[in-house]
């Protein structure tokens, strides 16, 4: 269908917007994940925050009141703190949830240029002492399925349907590990997508229909068809115990197509609608 198209001509636009565009042919096309991001709700969203909201505030109290000599000044700390005060001590200390988060996206950014490193065979990046578990969990994961790398940070787009995106890697799995209850990948061509997470989880509502846009443009761009599309959620290794799971995507394009629908439809009202609010 768009057999024509270069990765060279799909470029990437950088203007310090949140949401993530690319451009080919002189128009901007929406990433998959800035559709999706801003479709749906992430299931583990809501208790993460909240977890997030309650260590900080410990963390910062704790703090607090190590520095404090006597009893009578810990009381006192206690029984005249008030939430917005609180709220700006975990903010100043970084134990908020806008500091996490872009924690996270240190993470994954680590994550990914290590793998890509891995899968052209390039000199692996140092990774902090801090990231190094969820090295550790995804070198266990290669050890276990012994993927062939095909090609790494591969850019799709779709012009008719209107979005674009990059996908982290088309492989050929050599192993199926044993006691995995899973699907056998074995010989097959697998495009993946690797996920982040301090549990090593995949989210089907969430990652499921993400893979399979990528896999549609992909093949809609004349590539040979993929045989499973697969997400891979990554965790940190504990007692040098890898933490990771292998989904394969149960899902088509038609997921995908209504969260697509439903993010231009939104976009036609908020170009209508300047002045409301963007969510």
């Amino acid at each position: 269908m768009y057999q024509g198209i270069k990765q060279e001509e799909i470029i990437q636009v950088v203007d310090g917007s949140a949401d993530r565009m690319y451009e080919y042919d002189g128009k901007q096309y929406p990433s998959v994940t800035t559709i999706i991001g801003s479709v749906l709700d992430k299931p583990a969203l809501t208790p993460w925050a909240y977890k997030t909201g309650l260590e900080g505030a410990l963390k910062t109290i704790q703090q607090e009141v190590a520095s404090m000599p006597k009893l009578a000044d810990v009381k006192d700390y206690i029984n005249n703190m008030t939430i917005k005060q609180l709220k700006s001590d975990v903010k100043a200390l970084e134990y908020d949830i806008d500091s996490k988060k872009q924690e996270g996206g240190t993470r994954g950014l680590v994550v990914h240029e290590w793998i890509e490193a891995y899968a052209n065979g390039e000199s692996l990046p140092e990774v902090d002492a801090e990231y190094m578990p969820y090295i550790n969990s995804l070198s266990q994961w290669i050890e276990d399925y012994e993927p062939e790398f095909v090609i790494s940070e591969w850019k799709i787009v779709h012009p008719a349907l209107g979005y674009a995106g990059t996908f982290d890697g088309l492989v050929r799995i050599h192993n199926h590990p044993p006691r995995k209850r899973h699907t056998d990948l074995t010989g097959k061509l697998c495009l993946i997508d690797y996920k982040t997470n301090n549990e090593g989880r995949v989210y089907p509502e969430q990652h499921l229909p993400q893979v399979e846009a990528y896999r549609f443009a992909y093949e809609a761009m004349g590539n040979p068809a993929v045989d499973e599309a697969i997400v891979i959620g990554i965790g940190p290794a504990e007692k040098d115990k890898a933490k990771y799971q292998t989904t394969v995507s149960y899902a088509t394009i038609d997921i995908f197509a209504p969260i697509l629908n439903y993010y231009r439809q939104r976009e036609v009202m908020r170009l209508a609608n300047p002045n409301g609010r963007k969510k």
